[in-house]
């Protein structure tokens, strides 16, 4: 059975949580899936509208975003690098 290798998920919206927190309000944003050998590794790159530099430094941190058709997409947040008018992070796997 062939797996899939690469995959982009995009939005227009979404947000950092720290807890109950928004550390970081995000516009279009787009997440890639690569495969590195080893394990799969989820990318999320989009453009920010605001963030809380100290909320974003903290732990546990959830990537969130309305789905198209109603629900939220969920991944634990590994790692965030910070621009001036954007943002990077590493993911977990998606959370149900």
């Amino acid at each position: 059975m062939p797996f899939i290798q690469n995959l982009k998920i995009v939005g227009n919206r979404g947000a950092l949580l720290w807890g109950y927190h928004e550390a970081a309000v995000l516009g279009s944003w787009a997440i890639l899936k690569g495969s590195k050998p080893g394990a799969p590794q989820w990318v999320l790159s989009a453009r920010l509208a605001w963030a809380e530099p100290f909320q974003l430094r903290q732990r546990p941190l959830l990537f969130t975003a309305p789905r198209h058709g109603g629900g939220m997409w969920a991944w634990g947040v590994e790692a965030v690098e910070l621009g001036p008018d954007h943002v990077t992070a590493r993911l977990g796997p998606p959370e149900h």
